[in-house]
């Protein structure tokens, strides 16, 4: 799946911000709210009727209680008619449940469960093991419950340890993708925007994305970088550009991929070609020069398959470094070859260029887009996955079987 934007995380008041909050508003003594504070235990009401109201009301009787979930307390989202309303204990309990769950607890817990034993995690973590296994027992007496079974000679987790494993990796997660968001939205107006593409895609997928995206974002900084796919893959797996666009699917390596659209391919040939927009046999191509793409590149390994398999494998060959020299050379008369018909879409619909059809025809390629994996994500990163389905799902248009101006009688 495609990342999405990390949720919205609501501020929760904890005990420490209460008792700051009475000590300021309540004229009463320290060694009074002390007293008061200890009495403020998370619990629920045992009976389930109305919420109990903690005791020293006139400890909370000025505390100022936000009105609604998204003003500072989590819990139930009823309106507080007055600024001194009391705190009921639900209250009090949900900010106890969130005190109780600590980011770095839960990622030395899970790496104990990971690891099998608090020595290996220790190890991996760079800490003691008196250390490791000092904060899992914090977490446990925290969440109250045994979180780890030390009775085997391995370490398991207990059905509770189970379920807050599934829940810390969901968690920690989403906190790493928050800081990177955070992150990169704050480097943002200084930072460029890089993104990677193969020759034949950037040449005509990635201009109308980076004019959407400097539409939205008139201060953007944006460069492409155009290179094969190996090169491609290996700038996505050490994170030093977030996406990749490619004519196909690139060697594996620690960044995700999907199909972003499916890429028509089209034999192209000068207009005063003999042989322009008819359909045409491999044998009828055999004394053609055929125009490659560099080394490396997808819709080049195509045109040499297309080759083999219509027995052209003798044919005259010609190298050339990108789509837009290929077009040119075709235009003048220099060979056929094999591009995308989205890339020759204008020239096809006016003439500059036409089409051979062949049989067995060329068949249509897959076009992916492909995200790091080595660092999050930023949200103008996001945004470019979005504007790429976007253009891509855009239909290209066909050319007549002959350009008008070349029909004769």
């Amino acid at each position: 799946m495609r990342p999405t934007l990390a949720p919205h995380f609501e501020t929760v008041l904890t005990h420490h911000h209460i008792a700051t909050i009475v000590d300021r508003f309540t004229p009463i003594r320290r060694d009074q709210r002390r007293s008061a504070e200890s009495r403020v235990e998370p619990r629920i009401d045992e009976r389930r009727s109305a919420p109990a109201i903690v005791p020293t009301e006139q400890v909370f009787s000025g505390l100022l209680v936000g009105c609604g979930p998204h003003q500072g307390m989590t819990g139930t989202a009823e309106a507080c008619p007055t600024a001194r309303r009391p705190v009921a204990l639900h209250h009090i309990h949900a900010i106890g449940a969130v005190m109780r769950l600590n980011l770095n607890q839960l990622a030395i817990f899970a790496k104990v469960i990971e690891c099998g034993g608090f020595s290996a995690a220790a190890q991996v973590l760079f800490l003691s093991q008196s250390s490791v296994s000092k904060q899992v027992q914090n977490l446990e007496t925290s969440l109250r419950t045994v979180l780890v079974d030390r009775s085997g000679p391995k370490i398991r987790p207990t059905p509770a340890g189970r379920v807050l494993l599934a829940q810390t990796k969901e968690m920690l997660a989403l906190a790493d993708h928050a800081v990177g968001a955070v992150q990169a939205a704050a480097r943002w107006p200084i930072e460029r925007l890089v993104v990677g593409s193969t020759s034949a895609v950037g040449d005509y997928l990635l201009p109308a994305v980076m004019r959407e995206l400097r539409r939205r974002e008139p201060d953007g900084l944006f460069t492409v970088v155009v290179n094969s796919p190996e090169c491609l893959a290996g700038a996505l797996e050490q994170g030093r550009i977030g996406v990749g666009v490619a004519d196909g699917p690139l060697p594996p390596g620690r960044y995700e991929s999907e199909q972003l659209a499916s890429d028509d391919m089209v034999l192209i040939c000068a207009p005063d070609h003999p042989l322009a927009g008819q359909e045409v046999t491999p044998a009828e191509l055999s004394s053609e020069s055929f125009l490659l793409l560099e080394p490396g590149s997808q819709t080049r390994r195509q045109l040499l398959e297309l080759l083999h398999t219509w027995d052209l494998v003798g044919a005259r060959t010609l190298d050339l470094w990108g789509t837009e020299s290929v077009r040119e050379a075709v235009r003048i008369g220099l060979g056929v070859s094999l591009v995308s018909r989205r890339s020759v879409r204008f020239e096809l619909l006016h003439g500059i260029l036409a089409e051979l059809h062949t049989r067995p025809g060329p068949a249509p390629r897959t076009v992916t887009t492909n995200w790091t994996l080595a660092r999050p994500l930023s949200i103008y990163e996001e945004l470019l996955l979005s504007l790429l389905h976007e253009v891509a799902d855009a239909p290209a248009p066909t050319a007549p079987h002959r350009p008008a101006e070349l029909i004769t009688d």
